[in-house]
């Protein structure tokens, strides 16, 4: 199997299950360049595919050394940055792993799925799996380097689609418990948890979720198969040609008077590239550009003030960790109760939370470290939002009332439990 990219893999999943005719529309569309980030990320990815195929817990052994990419002609210096993500996920891995001397262990391993509809086309690439013969238990685990959209893993499409293929390559494999790990450490919520997220996937999609698949398949394989704009357009590769995306952008504007020529008839018939039609869109955008943020400036002031906005509502910002203790305090206890040396624990300051749980790892060990982590949160820190923003209704996060929320922002680690 070649390093092609299929147009049914697990990636894709998420957008033609609602746009079949997407699958059409990126065929015809110009060919993408890779981005700096997504680039980053495909070194990420091989960086942690050395570590693990080596047996290395860490990346550190890497910092300094070149990463070559063949089939993108690249490479890149690994630095601390990436080094301290992918440790993460390393982490995570092995954590799995270790302990158990039957545990199957495979990364990026390549499998075609057997879904009719798709004749040989949904393929893709786990980037690594664990099996626990002896618990009977699956763990998938996808590693995101981005640090812009996070990602949850509960009825995620690809984790779905990797499962199912990593079971159909091993059918002596029969599991109690399919587990679905992202492991997102750079993500803006990344939070304590590093940014990892795990899901138990229900045995009945093992059965179902081919039969699912194979439907959308067919879906997209129908003559005008419908495209549906929304929020999957985001990284569309043919968003730049998309006439339905555009015609719903000028809808849910307002603006009546922009006229888009004969699309209601057009429509989803497919069309090359119209980059006259693009530049006007783009000057468009160049002339609303700074009305548009003073419209979400004064909306913003009117929801943080207690005014009501359908479709809008207030939330609380991602809240971070932060000591409540004083820096000697937090340091004195880490020496006494574990034995970790005070320079390291505050060498000109007391070291961040996550670098203190990542101490506690070394001194207290594997077996203590889940309840040495919980004396550390409980003791010594607080969770407090960093105040209030908007967002639209679709957000996951609860709404707040803008009055209230400035008196119930702070949480105890002890209130908690974690």
């Amino acid at each position: 199997m070649t390093n092609a990219h299929s147009p049914y893999g697990g990636s894709q999943v998420y957008r033609y299950a609602v746009c079949p005719g997407s699958v059409a529309l990126i065929a015809k569309a110009p060919p993408q360049k890779s981005s700096v980030y997504a680039e980053g990320g495909t070194f990420a990815h091989k960086l942690a595919e050395v570590c693990l195929l080596g047996g290395h817990e860490t990346a550190d052994h890497m910092e300094g050394k070149t990463l070559k990419l063949d089939h993108i002609e690249s490479e890149k210096t690994v630095d601390r940055e990436m080094i301290e993500a992918v440790n993460v996920y390393l982490d995570v891995v092995w954590s799995e792993h270790s302990g158990d001397e039957a545990a199957e262990l495979e990364v990026e391993q390549r499998f075609v799925l057997e879904v009719e509809a798709a004749g040989g086309e949904a393929f893709g690439t786990n980037d690594a799996l664990v099996y626990q013969p002896g618990k009977r238990k699956l763990t998938i685990f996808d590693y995101k380097h981005g640090a812009g959209v996070a990602v949850a893993p509960e009825n995620n499409h690809q984790l779905k689609f990797y499962a199912i293929g990593a079971l159909q390559s091993h059918p002596e494999w029969q599991p109690r418990e399919v587990e679905l790990v992202i492991v997102q450490p750079r993500a803006f919520n990344a939070g304590e948890e590093e940014g990892v997220k795990r899901w138990s996937m229900p045995l009945v999609d093992i059965i179902e979720y081919p039969y699912e698949l194979n439907l959308l398949i067919e879906a997209t394989k129908r003559e005008n198969a419908p495209l549906v704009p929304g929020e999957h357009c985001r990284f569309c590769p043919a968003s730049t040609i998309c006439h339905a995306r555009e015609q719903k952008l000028v809808e849910e504007s307002g603006f009546s008077g922009i006229s888009l020529p004969e699309l209601a008839e057009q429509l989803p018939v497919i069309a090359p590239p119209d980059y006259e039609n693009m530049a006007r869109v783009i000057a468009a955008y160049e002339q609303l550009g700074s009305w548009i943020g003073d419209l979400r400036t004064a909306l913003d002031e009117h929801l943080l003030s207690g005014g009501k906005v359908p479709g809008w509502k207030v939330v609380e910002k991602v809240s971070r960790r932060k000591w409540m203790a004083a820096d000697e305090e937090v340091a004195g206890w880490l020496e006494l109760i574990y034995g970790v040396p005070p320079e390291e624990s505050r060498p000109p300051k007391l070291v961040t939370i996550s670098d203190a749980k990542k101490l506690l790892k070394d001194y207290a060990g594997r077996e203590h470290y889940a309840d040495a982590e919980r004396a550390l949160t409980t003791r010594f820190t607080i969770k407090e939002s960093s105040g209030l923003t908007t967002a639209p209704e679709s957000d996951k996060r609860p709404a707040v009332e803008p009055v209230a929320a400035e008196f119930g922002s702070v949480k105890l680690g002890a209130l908690e439990g974690a």
